[in-house]
């Protein structure tokens, strides 16, 4: 598990909540 995924999830996460 790499820091960079965490990342990628967290945008995706912020995508998808607005």
């Amino acid at each position: 598990f790499s820091p960079n995924k965490l990342w990628y999830i967290d945008q995706m996460l912020k995508v998808l909540s607005e």
